[in-house]
């Protein structure tokens, strides 16, 4: 053989083992893996897990979600918003019936103080999901961030129809 013809084989061979261990490696324990990262604040590892789950994913399973999930999550942590919106974005178009997705989009444009945009989104979370205070809540606070008063307070009045216990969440 000749050197070429060698690396190929090399090179064939790697490739065969990276595609086998991605076939037998269960992503649940990788998903796994990556919230143990998270949990004692090893983000950039813990992505590093969340990207093997969304590798070893064929179409968009609740695995490869939650792993797109909280990949976003590990990379506002790190101050990385750009790239978890980015992240989040993919994610709610995997599933655009999902409200969590567009709900967490609202909230990484609240971080950014861009507040029109996280209306946008919350306005997309409740659409899907109406029945929920904490999207009403979180649009409350975006409407009251851009002066709009009147529309703040009937959020804030629908979200206390729909969880009257939850005073103290509206509150802070």
């Amino acid at each position: 053989y000749t050197n070429f013809q060698i690396c190929c084989m090399d090179s064939w061979k790697k490739q065969l083992k990276r595609v086998y261990e991605g076939i037998t490696t269960d992503r649940t324990h990788l998903l796994i893996d990556g919230l143990s990262e998270g949990f004692h604040d090893e983000y950039e590892e813990a992505i590093e897990y969340f990207d093997r789950v969304s590798y070893l994913t064929v179409g968009n399973d609740d695995v490869k979600k939650d792993a797109y999930y909280h990949k976003g999550v590990a990379l506002s942590m790190l101050g990385r918003e750009d790239e978890a919106i980015a992240t989040l974005k993919e994610l709610s178009e995997m599933d655009e019936n999902d409200s969590s997705a567009w709900y967490n989009l609202g909230c990484m444009y609240m971080g950014k103080e861009e507040y029109k945009k996280a209306v946008q989104y919350f306005d997309k979370s409740i659409k899907l999901n109406p029945q929920e205070s904490i999207n009403w809540e979180s649009k409350a606070e975006a409407l009251f961030e851009l002066e709009q008063f009147d529309e703040a307070l009937k959020c804030v009045n629908k979200a206390l129809k729909l969880d009257p216990k939850d005073i103290e969440g509206i509150l802070t």
